[in-house]
């Protein structure tokens, strides 16, 4: 039971991860920018 929890988890997350790396860069790179600017 306990695995099968996991592993619909690890699914879920591997399906998600991309969007999650894109909004983890852009707020990478508008931090990176405001840190420029300013």
């Amino acid at each position: 039971m306990i695995k099968l929890q996991l592993r619909m988890h690890e699914e879920q997350y591997h399906y998600h991860a991309p969007k999650y790396l894109i909004y983890f860069f852009l707020d990478l790179w508008q931090s990176t920018v405001n840190c420029l600017l300013l």
